[in-house]
């Protein structure tokens, strides 16, 4: 391509074919359209490719024509072009796109000195204009620097050798003259600063015999030189590195250690970290025969518990007899028994480590593959008089009570028809064949020639005339194309074969309207299981009352449900107890009365054990996805400098969590997703809580924005505490979930960050799949 001179101001569809044909086979080479599609997909706001745009460009013919063409559409011109080719360092195709404009350095004008933290990444930057672009060679100290020839110099984990002076030398081609120009100095020189944990402690856990080696990493200069290790808050050892090692380790090695680091500056303390040391599996001592009884010896192992033993001395065999309760073999968790055998033969000593697997011998127990739970909730419906109080906490009343039972729930509030639908096949995913199923909604319904509704959020209401009096004012109702029938949920989710469906609709179930036609595309039910219960908080024809007051706790169905759900008992029993309930209580509601439809063929409980299939645990098996699923990301960390303040910001998010939901340790599997997860953000300063008296006597005020448009403001005051955000909405977040923090004082804007928080679970960016767009 021959160097074209062009105009800045010039529309690069104004350009002759041929210069635009050649950027284009220029923007082809090594991929480097897709730089510039990239950047104009995360920074620009004005037009923003998607992954959808980008792979249509990848598959067409040119890509850079396919971008040239996209471009064309914003009326871009040949500067904005030029920095765009800047942007993505792209200067052999930028030094082809001419406009003869002299060097014109725009940052720094004068010297530039910084102080600069150990262990620090920095970018040193000469802002710089010209058209050819200028040529560019780093300098340190006076020494050029191999390999540093663009305009931004990024020096990694700053050291103390990397202390001094430098600048940017340029040359420009113009026109046939070769100018050279110098850029300001830079004046680099390391920060005084106490020491810092960069890489902290982790815990340990080691067999007895093996080395411990507790290590982390510190920065600050000066340089650290004391490096002081307690073990259980008592002194324990002093190193001049950062390492502790102890050799041949035994169970008294088991504690909780951390280091202090200190220099001239100040000092740190690492987090505490747990060391376990595990002793091996004790070999039993030596088994005692009972002489009097050679057909059936006894034996009596040095252990917790006492076994029976029969021996056949031809065979060299044992049988193991083991009486457990009925409440250990009922858990789920129970692990196989640990065994090691000595045998002494003439031969020599054999020692046997064996797995012994538990076998029930009493009759067949009913149980599930795996358990799952889809809640949705509606209550804030736009219409008025529609809001409902109860549902978003019914759902979490009872997903608290599932999650007892080891259900593995996925809980939506407040859907729009494609997010419900969304929401329905995302959740079928997950279900196979033997599964325990429930389904709940809580919202606004109705019931036409004998089939149930379910109203989403964005339901339109339709005026029909009243077919007795059609001079009477017309009646206002939900338009049924825009609902969801119960019979299309309990069809996807049959698909799959459940051993067991348990459905709830705590909604009204009045007839729509005499002479209202069902629409033509409304489903049926493609089979009948044996293996389904229906449990409707009214009778056809009937509504289900909530009263008026955002102090209820529960419905009236969830209010007699959630005493009875967890209990172990059949499905069929439990209805049975909850519409007993209810005609204890008949003044609460007289016509509200309860109705169940049952075609279960064998009497399950929803506190049937779950034995998964080791597939389903596996990388890639359903148990193993849905932890994908449940992950929001880890902990976020960001600096921020407010005025001469330099305050670490710590972002942390974690699935709604649900009190006192389950009896499980942290940090054990995911039972709860839900389209609402908790933001936390922590200040801290010098490792200690962010004090806002460092910066203003009055305080600061925090702006806190999401992308999913919620706002908070929240006023800081003395030592700051962590700030919890509930971000709901997370189904329809089709981008990544970033956060905008602002530290204001007295109406003025101190600092400002961005941050991404990643991909959160269910969101239309986490699973493409999830998406009727």
């Amino acid at each position: 391509m021959k160097d074209v001179e062009l105009k800045p101001d010039t529309y690069i569809e104004e350009l002759p074919f041929h210069v635009v044909s050649d950027i284009a086979a220029e923007l082809n080479k090594d991929d480097s359209w897709l730089k510039i599609a990239e950047v104009l997909q995360n920074a620009l706001k004005e037009f923003i490719f998607r992954e959808e745009a980008i792979s249509n460009m990848r598959r067409s013919a040119s890509p850079g024509q396919a971008l040239l063409d996209k471009l064309k559409c914003h009326n871009l011109q040949v500067q904005q072009l030029q920095n765009l080719l800047k942007q993505c360092q792209l200067f052999s195709i930028l030094n082809k796109v001419v406009t003869n404009v002299p060097v014109e350095i725009k940052s720094p004008v004068s010297d530039v000195p910084a102080s600069v933290k150990l262990g620090e990444t920095i970018d040193i930057i000469v802002d710089v204009d010209g058209s050819p672009y200028p040529e560019c060679q780093w300098y340190f100290m006076g020494t050029p620097m191999p390999q540093h020839t663009s305009s931004v110099l990024t020096i990694n984990n700053f050291s103390i050798g990397d202390m001094g002076e430098y600048f940017c030398h340029m040359k420009q081609n113009l026109k046939g003259k070769v100018k050279e120009y110098s850029s300001p100095r830079f004046i680099l020189d390391v920060e005084r600063l106490p020491p810092e944990i960069v890489v902290d402690l982790s815990d340990v856990e080691l067999s007895t015999g093996r080395e411990l080696v507790l290590t982390f990493e510190a920065v600050g200069y000066p340089e650290p030189k004391d490096y002081i290790w307690f073990k259980n808050d008592e002194f324990f050892a002093k190193t001049s590195e950062p390492t502790l090692k102890i050799q041949e380790v035994d169970t008294l090695v088991s504690g909780l250690y951390y280091c202090n680091v200190r220099n001239n500056e100040g000092n740190c303390t690492t987090r505490p970290a747990t060391v376990k040391v595990v002793p091996p599996i004790l070999t039993p001592g030596a088994a005692v025969v009972n002489e009097e009884s050679q057909k059936k010896p006894s034996f009596c192992l040095h252990n917790n518990e006492d076994f029976a033993f029969s021996a056949s001395e031809d065979k060299h065999r044992l049988n193991l007899l083991s009486i457990i309760t009925e409440d250990a073999l009922m858990r789920e968790d129970r692990k196989p028994l640990q065994m090691r055998s000595k045998a002494s033969l003439p031969a020599g000593t054999f020692i046997f480590d064996s797995e012994l697997q538990m076998r029930d011998t009493h009759e067949d127990i009913l149980s599930a593959r795996n358990k799952w739970a889809l809640l949705v909730a509606n209550s804030a419906y736009k219409h008025e008089g529609k809001e409902l109080y109860t549902p978003t906490k019914d759902i979490k009343i009872l997903a608290r009570e599932l999650v007892k039972l080891q259900f593995r729930v996925m809980m939506y509030s407040n859907l729009k028809r494609t997010e419900f639908i969304n929401a329905i096949r995302l959740f079928s995913k997950f279900l196979h064949e033997g599964d325990y199923v429930v389904f709940y909604f809580a919202g606004h319904g109705f019931i036409n020639n004998g089939i149930d509704f379910m109203q989403p959020l964005d339901v339109r209401l339709e005026c029909v005339p009243r077919v007795e009096n059609v001079e009477s004012p017309l009646d206002e109702l939900p338009c049924q194309e825009d609902c969801i029938t119960t019979t299309y949920v309990t069809n996807i989710i049959q698909d799959s074969k459940p051993a067991l469906l348990f459905s709830i609709y705590d909604s009204c179930r009045t007839q729509l309207s005499c002479g209202i036609k069902c629409p033509p595309t409304i489903e049926t039910h493609n089979c009948a299981l044996a293996n389904s219960y229906t449990l409707y908080a009214t009778s056809e024809n009937y509504s289900s009352y909530e009263m008026e007051s955002s102090q209820l706790e529960s419905s009236l169905l969830m209010k007699h449900l959630k005493d009875v759900v967890g209990k172990p008992i059949p499905v069929e029993m439990l209805g049975q107890k909850v519409k007993e309930s209810f005609y204890r209580h008949c003044n609460e509601a007289p016509d509200q009365i309860p109705k169940s439809v049952c075609d279960l063929a064998l009497l399950r409980s929803l506190a049937d054990p779950s034995l998964p299939l080791e597939s389903d645990i596996e990388d890639g098996g359903v148990l193993h996805t849905w932890e994908m699923l449940g992950s929001v990301g880890g902990k976020i960390q960001a600096h921020v400098r407010v005025r001469n303040c330099d305050i670490r910001v710590n972002v942390q998010c974690t699935q709604e969590e649900l009190a006192n939901s389950q009896p499980f340790q942290k940090g054990g599997p995911t039972w709860v997703i839900s389209n609402c997860i908790y933001v936390w953000i922590t200040l801290t300063h010098n490792n200690e809580p962010f004090d806002t008296r460092t910066i203003d006597e009055e305080g600061l005020d925090l702006i806190i924005k999401f992308s999913t448009e919620q706002e908070l403001h929240k006023e800081l005051k003395g030592k700051t505490s962590p700030v919890v955000c509930s971000v709901d909405g997370i189904q329809s977040l089709k981008e990544y979930l970033s956060l905008d923090l602002r530290f204001v004082c007295k109406g003025d804007l101190l600092c400002q960050k961005l941050l991404n928080l990643q991909k959160p679970s269910i969101s239309k960016k986490f699973s493409s799949n999830n998406d009727l767009s």
